[in-house]
């Protein structure tokens, strides 16, 4: 059976309308996605270094530091190297200043928690 013309392009202008409409939303979406401001930032490092100084400062090993780097590059929150949810620096590096090699820390919107370490360690 032939689709008449007219109602082939009725389809084809619904489903362009629907890609635009989800387009449309995602970037919205992604607009949506701001930075904390200064204030913010360091108000939340600030009672993370406390918490971590606090528990004895335990460190992730480099492959604990990858994976958790790895779920963040897919969270709708990380821009560059930072979390735009909690403002802190989510890198590969096992440094102080990195929230993503500190043990004790956990994902601002639950993506991953803390790793126990054995006092063995």
């Amino acid at each position: 059976m032939k689709i008449p013309k007219k109602y082939k392009d009725k389809i084809k202008n619904k489903i362009k309308a629907k890609r635009k409409k989800k387009r449309e939303l995602s970037e919205a979406e992604h607009r949506e996605v701001k930075q904390p401001s200064p204030a913010k930032k360091l108000k939340n490092f600030a009672v993370s270094a406390i918490k971590h100084a606090v528990n004895g400062m335990p460190t992730c090993t480099q492959e604990e530091i990858d994976e958790r780097l790895a779920v963040c590059q897919g969270c709708k929150w990380f821009r560059g190297r930072k979390c735009y949810k909690c403002g802190c620096a989510c890198n590969n590096n096992k440094k102080f200043l990195n929230k993503l090699a500190w043990a004790d820390q956990e994902c601002p919107v639950g993506k991953w928690g803390k790793i126990e370490k054995d006092e063995t360690d």
